[in-house]
């Protein structure tokens, strides 16, 4: 979870390091405020079943170099 504090931090860092106006503050602040400051993302793993609680890993996600990976699509 992020919070305000964290996407303040983050804007900084990227203003001091990419550059001014490349973080995307208004983005971050919506997931803040209007999600709980919860990414919006699914995560499948295996024959795309949706995993839940703890993290699984099936021997076909081997090939993507990672226990998990980001669904294609998002509902």
């Amino acid at each position: 979870m992020v919070n305000e504090e964290d996407v303040i931090e983050a804007r900084d860092f990227v203003d001091r390091h990419i550059g001014p106006g490349m973080f995307n503050l208004e983005g971050w602040m919506h997931i803040v405020r209007n999600l709980g400051g919860k990414l919006p993302v699914v995560i499948k793993g295996g024959a795309g079943r949706q995993l839940s609680g703890r993290a699984e890993r099936a021997d076909d996600d081997r090939e993507h170099g990672s226990p998990l990976f980001l669904a294609d699509e998002l509902p």
